[in-house]
């Protein structure tokens, strides 16, 4: 379901509106809306349902967590990672499943926890554990019109495994990639 859709214009969204207007409470409203924006976000493609939920639950504890000094930045955060997820997950056309800091865990079997999710989307992947080969074989794919997301390390310029700190800043890999290949503008 999209929002311009016939079934979202003419059923779902009034259904929900006038749901919303005759349901006492507060409480009640959010979990009507809760619902709704599960079965709009899930529907057509059930699979997405138990990441919305793990979404949901993570946004719900980031808010609990963000009532101390800076709520609003703690549930901006859990809001915008919420996006993140379903915009990964749902909109997506290919991903590569790959190492952030697996510290002393095995990231073979940090991927192995993960790996049964992106199968069940139905969506291409590959498994790639070095994370420096994984940005490098993402760059490689890359087509006009594509967007590459890289999430999971953000600030980071350094990845911790098996308790030993590793330099890695996937700014510079990403520029240096972009200078190799000559799509760096001309100042």
């Amino acid at each position: 379901m999209v929002f311009s859709s016939a079934i979202f214009l003419f059923i779902f969204l009034p259904v929900v509106f006038v749901l919303d207007r005759v349901l006492p409470g507060i409480r009640t409203k959010n979990l009507l809306l809760l619902i709704a924006s599960l079965i709009f976000y899930s529907f057509g493609q059930p699979v997405y349902l138990p990441l919305l939920l793990l979404s949901v639950v993570l946004n719900y504890v980031c808010g609990l967590l963000a009532a101390g000094k800076h709520p609003k930045l703690g549930v901006g955060i859990a809001v915008v990672g919420g996006i993140g997820l379903l915009a990964v997950f749902k909109y997506a056309d290919f991903a590569i499943l790959t190492s952030d800091n697996p510290r002393r865990e095995n990231p073979y079997d940090i991927i192995g926890d993960v790996e049964p999710v992106l199968k069940r989307s139905g969506k291409p992947y590959l498994v790639e554990v070095e994370r420096r080969t994984a940005l490098q074989k993402a760059l490689a794919m890359l087509r006009p019109g594509d967007v590459l997301a890289l999430c999971g390390k953000g600030h980071e310029d350094y990845q911790a495994i098996d308790g030993v700190t590793i330099y890695l800043d996937e700014h510079r890999i990403v520029r240096d990639w972009l200078t190799q290949h000559q799509l760096t503008e001309k100042r």
